[in-house]
C-alpha cells in the first residue's frame, strides 16, 4: 500500500472481493472480466453489498475490495488500508431515491442543484 495507485491489471494475482451477483453489463460484471483469466488468482465471491462486512473480510485477510469513493472517504478504521484504484473506464454511478409523494421542497432543491452542476460541466 506504498503506491499512490493502484492500476487494476496489479490486481489480477491477487484475491479480490466482489459480489456473486454481478449483473452483465455491470461494474461489478466488467471488473471480474478484467480480473478473470484462467492464469490468474481466482476471484473471492462474498457478500459485498455489506460494505462493512467486506471490511472484515480484508481486515481478516480474505481479499482485496474495489470499494466506492463514498465508503472510503467515510470510514476510517485502524485495520484497513485505503489506495485509490485506476480502473481505467470503470465507473460506478450512484443515485438519489426518494418517496415520490414525500419529495420536499429541502430535496428538490437538491436535486435540482445537482443536475444544474453536472451541466455545466
Amino acid at each position: 500500500a506504498g503506491r499512490a495507485v493502484i492500476p487494476v491489471a496489479d490486481l489480477r494475482r491477487l484475491p479480490v472481493l466482489l459480489p456473486r451477483n454481478r449483473p452483465p453489463g455491470g461494474m461489478w460484471a466488467r471488473l471480474a472480466a478484467h480480473l478473470a483469466e484462467p492464469h490468474r488468482q481466482p476471484i473471492a465471491a462474498a457478500d459485498v453489498d455489506d460494505f462493512p462486512a467486506a471490511l472484515d473480510l480484508v481486515a481478516a485477510g480474505a481479499g482485496l475490495l474495489p470499494a466506492p469513493s463514498l465508503l472510503v472517504e467515510s470510514v476510517r478504521r485502524h485495520d484497513v488500508r485505503f489506495v485509490p484504484l485506476d480502473a481505467g473506464d470503470l465507473r460506478i454511478t450512484y443515485g438519489v431515491a426518494w418517496r415520490a409523494e414525500g419529495a420536499s421542497a429541502e430535496v428538490m432543491a437538491l436535486v435540482s442543484t445537482v443536475q444544474e452542476a453536472l451541466r455545466t460541466r
